[in-house]
């Protein structure tokens, strides 16, 4: 409820700076009531305070209050600039301080005197002005008089309104029970101006504005939201962001008890029971806001409490940039959808099935032969999707002996172990948070450890080494390996139950064997990015599409990055070692591979043949056909083959590399790769 306070003076003028001094120091916490003297008021008006100027006047008017018993008398003072105005009249003759109140033209006189240090003139009060012919010099406050004609050497020195003194603001405020204005800066502020005969209350003022400063300072810079409340639960303070997290205004705060936004069990642990409060959540305008309360409590008397804010989402943004400057320049996805090459029709499939899975929030596990880009997969899946802002921490489990892949893993605390870092370490699951763990050679982790990889999995929770504290994290895990995971289910090597965990969204990225139409581009590809400038034969070419590249593509890169540095500028089928292995070893090779597929196919042999058959004829004469085409072939030779068979062999055909699946009416087309395979089978 607002405070009411009366003024009483003996003009409006003499009212008027003072109503505008205590509106912008109380705001809307008071309401002010005017009276002058003369005023004819018809019934007495309830106040909890009464202004006024001298004995007199207030003798004459208390008995228009109710409350009139809790009056200030009002110290007036003028600003610095007009004390400094005053120190520059040069006095030749006597001087008097006027108001029609002798005793305030006394004060003035007292004020004044000791204000400028006058030892050497004397300031008489006077309430009335004479119009001898006398060289006198009057100082008066600014209507405070009715300017006369008076004799020509007579001169008057206004010195501007008068203002209440700090000191009299302070005691109103104590009696009125806002005291903690005295500790707002728009006292200060207001006040900082205004001359003082007080020398002790000047000092005190000067390191109140010193100290307010930096508090202001202090409090608008820090991210928080902070509230100060009385001990009924009012609020004394707040700064810019508390206002913009509770989404209201200034004075829209200060018209609110506690009880109007803190839920009613932290108002009682507060307010009631003086406890502590940490860092409980609560919903505000649709925001999760998190409060934290700490009473006040000095010699035993409680005074109120602090409130700090936070909005939920903004915490953790601030760990987010914290995990960053902690990570350094590590752990960052560099690769995206773009950096994978590859138009064959299992690639673009493959690609297709990655970015899908990007959108999801489940485990990813990525199989395939060592060296065809399951990394490069991971990152990319990372970077589309909604994690994209985070972290992509990546971690070989195969690198690492189990007690130090533990720890780096889920972290520890200080003293959790000989030898470990002082003041504990944030483990990777830590840094992940919001964003995507890359678990690569998940095979090779150490039993012990899949059973705490299943946990967070399951329970999205971790504990450091050598603590008790769990810690919640919101990761997408992507594991990855080249072992067949149910061979090491099988010899009890790897979890069962953590296979189904990481195997909700599986991925198999294909061999370079079997999207033979890709390596070229991908030498292309990898030639402009480490700078080269050679050219290859068409007997290379034929060799480089053959060729098995166990490897995969990283031994693609490693044959770019050999051929950049033999300083040819043509790359012949002689310049290509292939690790330094002769050309027997690489027809063995290719026959095994062959042999392996010709295996495969078994008792379909036949049916393969006439299809790869179809297919090379077609490709002579630049025709290109579709799986009806090839039905009706089946026709001419009396050969049983569904259009349904003919899909599948095409698929398989497509997967090892030996034909090549165009969308819509294109058709499939014979690989160099199937020419190859189709020669062996005709001289076999």
């Amino acid at each position: 409820m607002k405070k009411k306070v009366a003024i009483i003076d003996y003009s409006e003028q003499e009212i008027a700076p003072i109503y505008n001094q205590l509106k912008s120091i109380f705001n809307d916490a008071i309401d002010i009531i005017k009276i002058v003297q003369g005023d004819e008021v018809e019934k007495k008006v309830s106040v909890d305070i009464l202004l006024y100027p001298s004995f007199s006047l207030y003798k004459s008017m208390r008995n228009y209050f109710h409350g009139h018993e809790n009056a200030i008398k009002m110290n007036k003072t003028i600003t610095l600039d007009s004390k400094e105005r005053l120190k520059q009249v040069k006095v030749h003759g006597p001087v008097y301080s006027y108001h029609k109140d002798f005793s305030i033209a006394s004060e003035i006189s007292r004020e004044f005197h000791h204000m400028l240090n006058c030892n050497k003139v004397n300031i008489a009060p006077i309430s009335n002005i004479s119009s001898e012919n006398e060289r006198k010099i009057y100082i008066v406050l600014e209507d405070s008089y009715k300017e006369k004609k008076y004799g020509h050497e007579q001169k008057f020195i206004n010195l501007g309104p008068g203002y209440l003194d700090v000191d009299t603001i302070v005691e109103m405020s104590m009696k009125l029970d806002l005291d903690y204005i005295t500790e707002n800066i728009n006292l200060y502020n207001t006040n900082k101006s205004l001359a003082t005969t007080k020398e002790g209350l000047k000092y005190i003022i000067n390191k109140m504005n010193s100290y307010q400063s930096k508090v202001k300072v202090l409090l608008d810079s820090n991210e928080d939201g902070i509230i100060e409340l009385g001990k009924d639960g009012d609020l004394k303070l707040c700064n810019n962001n508390a206002c913009r997290i509770m989404n209201t205004t200034r004075e829209e705060l200060l018209k609110m008890k506690a009880k109007d936004y803190l839920p009613g069990k932290l108002i009682e642990e507060a307010f009631v029971y003086k406890n502590t409060v940490k860092n409980e959540v609560a919903k505000i305008h649709d925001k999760d806001i998190i409060f934290s309360i700490e009473p006040v409590i000095h010699s035993g008397r409680f005074y109120g409490a602090i409130i700090i804010l936070k909005e939920f989402h903004e915490v953790e943004n601030r760990q987010h940039k914290i995990r960053k400057k902690l990570i350094g320049k590590g752990h960052k996805a560099k690769y995206t959808f773009d950096n994978l090459i590859g138009d064959s029709q299992c690639m673009l499939e493959c690609k297709k099935i990655a970015k899908r899975m990007s959108m999801s929030k489940a485990s990813i596990l990525i199989t395939g032969e060592t060296g065809t880009g399951k990394e490069i997969f991971a990152q990319a899946i990372h970077n589309e999707s909604p994690r994209k802002n985070y972290q992509f921490v990546a971690v070989n489990c195969g690198a690492l002996p189990a007690n130090i892949l533990e720890s780096e893993l889920f972290g520890y605390e200080d003293g959790a172990f000989t030898g470990s870092r002082k003041g504990g370490k944030m483990g990777l699951f830590e840094l992940a948070h919001k964003g995507t763990i890359f678990l690569d050679e998940i095979g090779e982790m150490p039993y012990i450890l899949q059973t705490k990889l299943l946990r967070v999995l399951q329970e999205k929770e971790i504990m450091r080494l050598g603590s008790d504290k769990i810690i919640s994290v919101d990761i997408r895990v992507i594991a990855a390996t080249n072992r067949k995971l149910e061979e090491q289910i099988a010899k009890k090597r790897f979890r069962e139950d953590l296979y189904y965990r990481l195997n909700v969204l599986p991925l198999h990225i294909p061999p370079i064997r079997n999207r033979r139409e890709d390596i070229l581009p991908l030498i292309e590809y990898y030639k402009k990015s480490l700078g080269g400038d050679f050219l290859l034969s068409d007997e290379a070419k034929k060799v480089l599409v053959s060729y098995k590249w166990n490897g995969n593509v990283r031994e693609i890169v490693n044959f770019v990055e050999y051929s950049c540095n033999i300083n040819e500028d043509t790359i012949t089928a002689n310049d290509i070692i292939f690790n330094n292995k002769n050309e027997e070893e690489l027809k063995r090779e290719n026959s095994k591979a062959e042999e392996d597929f010709l295996e495969s196919i078994g008792e379909d042999l036949e049916k393969y043949i006439f299809v790869l058959k179809v297919l090379n004829e077609s490709y002579e004469k630049k025709v290109r056909v579709g799986r009806r085409s090839i039905y009706e072939k089946t026709k001419e030779v009396d050969l049983l083959l569904g259009e349904q068979e003919i899909r599948k062999i095409l698929i398989n055909l497509n997967k090892n590399g030996l034909v090549k699946i165009s969308k819509g009416r294109l058709g499939s087309v014979i690989t160099e790769y199937g020419k190859e395979i189709l020669k062996v089978i005709d001289n076999s």
